[in-house]
């Protein structure tokens, strides 16, 4: 990539429209960015970096920030890029967001961001933010980033790579060369071995609990054993041996006590059965003395029951009659609710009637208003008919115009194209007879020197002439006329020089003579390009003349395209509204059909609702004269207190009865139980009940005991199986996790560098030494050079004691002596070539890593300020070599360092006036 022009508007401190033309600068070589400081100098690479990626070069610059805060309100902040790509040419404009003034009002509004890319080859250009930048990252084959990284040596951090220790080299390279990954890797394999040791612990912590709730009462001949594991005086692989044994021993206790308590059981059961005898027939007893009592009292009171219902029995012909009229007042109440029907009916035809006039008065106004509406639009829609032709009409015009006005926008453009030509023609023209007037000057002082040096040799030759001897020239033995010897005034070296002279210019003026064809050529056949546009709107056969009426036509052009554009804004509108009032007649046309159809079914409904309420009528008046109450609710509160009085007669008389009833059964059910129970008590055995009592105790309690020593035993075999279960299983997980912690461990210590006995070197540091050997290698072939071969930087493999982290220092190889030692030992201009190397290495290797890219243009950014004469001359010629015409590799020095203005002619000058405003010139 390689830019050809800039130009930025109200960005930073350029606060009007400023471009730069980069190919002033040529293809290839070194160049100067030089001004005041804080004029802007690196705001043209922040320029082209924005341009490119919508980003700036800097961390620290938001591209919402670029706005120049010195620029008009009125002035738009852009950056316009045209750059070369492989021999295309490619525009880039973008904008930042920012606020502008509002172009309705008063106040400001956000003027959002936006980017356009202009593709070669008259391809369809690409306007979203994120395709252009898209678009361009893949062109380039790299991002904003790393284009900052390969572009631009940034002011201040020459040093910071080359002085770095292995951590902050790590931090650095980290970021270059997207390593955390690997960190991620250490900082994981470090986490789950710490993890991994703590589960262990907890492991071990785990099998001491469970050893801790071993049961084992302090009897027995383990306990002491019991309390040593308790105590950490056995290891705890014995804990299940000893688990083992206390277990057996109470299973077989535990064996012992139950059958010892299934033979006081079944004693027990025995004296259960005779205690339950003997208090069946204690109760037996009580029942028959209480059952003679009963039966007594219940005999007289049967006799008083059936005197009660005799007496009840005399008022049921009472209770018939009460029914009887009950029953006929229910069978009218049919007819008295068809007389409340008839006058809700009739309430109801009276509402439905009285609804359906109002309707109907409502419905025809709404009808006779939409009548008149629906003809006023007709009329309106009538009056549009025509209006679709204009706009064909006019969509013809505007699509005409625009034609025009795109060929004149490439007129302007060819003629700007034209001018530039015949300006570099006409140049070329000078350079071509100064060059050609040189030429001749130096053949003619060539064939003037050529004759006075043969003269000379042929003065020589004749002085050695001798008669009768053969001329060296000639071979004549006689020689009347021989040259005369003069004094010779040029060597052959000089006469030599000379020629060499000639042709050089000879060659020069040749190459101007081309040149200056090529765009004679070019020229002619831009012109003629002109002509030929031009003709289509002026007959004039003088290119100058018709120019000359140029604007007019195009202000013309512009004010045509401008009313075509408000005629078709009406137009549009017009259009609009026909379809509005198709929509408005179709909306008011259905509408109306709805009306009417309402307007209809609620005349039928007044008529029909009428005549119901006529027939209500009727008919109510003859249900009137039938009925005895005025409603059905007192017809049916007449028939409630009939039943209520015939049904309290009858319940008493059923009160009676049913007393008398249960009474008989009662008295014949005691007289039952009663001889059961003597029949019960006839044969029934006599019981001790006090020496009966006393011996259950006695079994009961030696039973208690045994069950509870059962429960006893139970209880700590069953806990100390689940102990044992639990000590099994956590010894197993403990051996588990033991061995992979063991694994994992050597793994993470190994990633880590906390391998013992080994360097320390981390996996990413060690990662990221393969890049930075290869970038010590980049940087060695200009270091080498700019040192006259005495240094050379090495990577340090090996640390000063174990304990440090290895892998990214450097060192230096002095070769005028042997020695190697630390970069931290070179002096102030050393430090400056070592670092300035390891910075160009840094970008080599991070154009390789990006896929080979390789970029036509470089930034270098201060640090020239601190160096000697010598050291400055060395940096200067290893930079001329990265940027030797053969590279093509275009290099800008950011500096305002004076001996730098002095030893390059290439410049862009940036001043920066009392206001802050900053314009900037090329110098070539």
């Amino acid at each position: 990539m390689r830019p050809l022009e800039l130009t930025m508007s109200a960005f930073g401190p350029y606060a009007g429209t400023q471009k730069i033309d980069f190919r002033a600068l040529g293809i290839s070589g070194l160049y100067l960015v030089t001004g005041d400081t804080g004029a802007g100098k690196t705001t043209i690479f922040d320029a082209i970096s924005f341009a490119l990626f919508g980003d700036a070069s800097g961390a620290s610059r938001d591209a919402k920030m670029l706005r120049s805060k010195l620029a008009e309100p009125d002035t738009p902040t852009f950056v316009e890029l045209t750059f070369d790509y492989n021999g295309k040419e490619y525009t880039v404009k973008r904008n930042p967001e920012y606020e502008r003034p509002a172009k309705r009002g008063e106040g400001t509004t956000k003027q959002m961001a936006d980017a356009h890319l202009i593709l070669p080859d008259g391809k369809t250009p690409i306007s979203k933010i994120n395709e252009v930048t898209d678009y361009i990252e893949k062109l380039l084959g790299i991002n904003r980033d790393q284009f900052s990284q390969i572009a631009m040596i940034a002011q201040g951090e020459f040093q910071k790579l080359l002085n770095a220790d292995s951590k902050s080299r790590r931090d650095i390279f980290r970021k270059l060369f997207k390593t955390e990954k690997y960190n991620e890797l250490e900082e994981l394999l470090k986490t789950e071995a710490n993890q991994l040791y703590r589960e262990c612990d907890a492991a071990d912590k785990s099998i001491k609990q469970y050893i801790d709730g071993i049961l084992c009462l302090p009897t027995d001949e383990l306990a002491d054993k019991v309390a040593d594991l308790k105590n950490g005086d056995l290891p705890t692989s014995e804990a299940a041996g000893i688990l083992d044994k206390i277990i057996a021993k109470d299973d077989a206790e535990s064996a012992n006590v139950v059958k010892q308590l299934a033979k006081i059981n079944a004693k027990l059961s025995s004296l259960t059965v005779k205690k339950e005898k003997q208090v069946e027939i204690k109760k037996a007893k009580e029942s028959l003395a209480e059952g003679k009592t009963t039966l007594e009292e219940k005999i007289k009171l049967l006799d008083s029951a059936k005197n009660d219902k005799l007496s009840a029995e005399k008022k049921q012909p009472e209770a018939e009659e009460l029914r009887k009229k009950a029953t006929r007042l229910e069978n009218d109440l049919s007819l008295y609710k068809e007389r409340e029907d008839l006058r809700e009916k009739f309430s109801n035809a009276e509402a439905k009637y009285n609804a359906a006039a109002k309707l109907i008065e409502k419905n025809q106004k709404a009808f006779d208003s939409l009548d008149a509406e629906i003809k006023k639009l007709k009329t309106e829609h009538a009056s549009l008919d025509k209006i679709e032709k204009e706009q064909e009409k006019l969509n013809r015009e505007y699509a005409e115009l625009h034609v025009k006005s795109s060929d004149l926008d490439k007129i302007s453009k060819q003629n700007v194209i034209f001018n530039s030509l015949s300006s570099s023609l006409k140049d070329a023209e000078d350079d071509y007879r100064t060059k050609k007037t040189k030429y001749k000057d130096a053949a003619e002082a060539y064939t003037e020197a050529y004759s006075v040096y043969l003269d000379a040799q042929a003065g020589v030759l004749a002085d050695e002439l001798v008669e009768n001897e053969p001329c060296p020239v000639c071979g004549s033995l006689e020689h009347p006329h021989p040259a005369n010897l003069t004094e010779a005034t040029l060597t052959e070296e000089e006469l030599n020089e000379l020629k060499e002279e000639r042709d050089r210019l000879d060659t020069l003026a040749r190459k101007a003579s081309t040149a200056a064809s090529r765009l004679s050529g070019q020229v002619e056949t831009i012109g003629d390009d002109l002509c030929s546009l031009i003709k289509n709107f002026v007959e004039k056969d003088n290119l100058d003349e018709a120019l000359d009426e140029f604007p007019d036509i195009a202000a013309k052009v512009g004010a045509k395209i401008k009313e075509n554009e408000a005629a078709l804004a009406v137009n549009k509108k017009k259009i609009e509204r026909r379809k509005e009032l198709s929509k408005l007649i179709q909306e008011k046309s259905d509408e109306k059909d709805a009306v009417s159809k309402t307007l209809s079914e609620a005349k039928i409904t007044e008529g029909s609702e009428k005549t119901r309420m006529e027939e209500a009528k009727k008919r109510g008046a003859v249900l009137a004269k039938k009925l005895q109450y005025a409603s059905i609710r007192e017809a049916e509160q007449e028939i409630t207190k009939l039943n209520q009085s015939a049904d309290a007669i009858f319940d008493h008389i059923k009160k009676k009865s049913d007393a008398f009833a249960r009474l008989g059964t009662e008295v014949a059910e005691t007289k039952g139980r009663i001889t059961e129970l003597e029949k019960q008590l006839k044969n029934a055995p006599e019981i001790d009940e006090e020496k009966l009592e006393a011996e259950f105790a006695e079994i009961n309690a030696e039973a208690e005991a045994l069950k509870a020593k059962d429960k006893e035993l139970s209880d700590r075999s069953r806990s100390n199986n689940r102990t044992l279960k639990n000590i099994k299983k956590a010894e197993k997980e403990s051996k588990s996790l033991l061995e992979r912690y063991e694994w994992l461990r050597n793994l993470s210590d190994t990633a880590n560098g906390n391998l013992k006995g080994c360097d320390k070197i981390m996996l990413e540091i060690y990662v990221q030494a393969r890049f930075f050997d290869r970038i010590i290698d980049r940087a060695n072939a200009r270091f080498f050079k700019m040192t006259n071969g005495q240094f050379e930087l090495k990577r340090a493999e090996n640390a000063a004691n174990r304990a440090s982290q290895v892998g990214l220092d450097l060192n230096v190889i002095d070769h005028h002596n042997g020695s190697e030692r630390s970069v931290k030992s070179l002096s102030g201009g050393e430090s400056f070539m070592a670092s300035l190397s390891l910075a160009l290495g840094l970008s080599d290797e991070i154009q390789a890593t990006a896929g080979g890219i390789k970029l036509s243009t470089m930034f270098i950014d201060e640090g020239f300020g601190t160096l000697d004469a010598e050291t400055l001359k060395q940096a200067m010629d290893a930079l001329s070599a990265l940027a030797d015409p053969e590279g093509g590799k275009l290099v800008g020095i950011i500096s305002h360092v004076d001996e730098l203005k002095n030893r390059i002619d290439k410049q862009i000058v940036v001043k920066k006036d009392h206001s802050g405003i900053s314009t900037a010139r090329v110098v070539a």
